[in-house]
This record gives structure tokens, C-alpha cells and sequence, in this order.
């Protein structure tokens, strides 16, 4: 099992990503502006709110 930080998880491409990183076990942490917009947080995702 890996980790990985997905950046920009809030959009098309991250939810995508994160997704798929699920999909396996991996330990996922997503890393979003808008907490929002990152409706999987009731999954195993970790969630991380900054701005870069």
C-alpha cells in the first residue's frame, strides 16, 4: 500500500485520480482550495484545505 497526495483534488481530473487511487488501498490525501467541492470525504480519503 502506498501514499499519495493528490493536489487539485477538487477538480475533474483530481476526483478522477483519487478515485482510482481508492480503488487499490492506497492511503489517499487530498489536497483542495474549496472543501466543498470534494464531496468524497466520506470515503477513506484524508482531506487537506490550502491554497498554493
Amino acid at each position: 500500500m502506498s501514499r499519495i497526495v493528490v493536489l487539485g483534488a477538487g477538480g475533474r481530473a483530481g476526483r478522477a485520480v483519487t478515485a482510482e487511487a481508492l480503488g487499490p488501498g492506497h492511503e489517499v490525501t487530498a489536497v483542495v482550495r474549496d472543501p466543498a467541492r470534494f464531496p468524497d470525504s466520506r470515503r477513506r480519503a484524508s482531506r487537506s484545505c490550502g491554497a498554493m
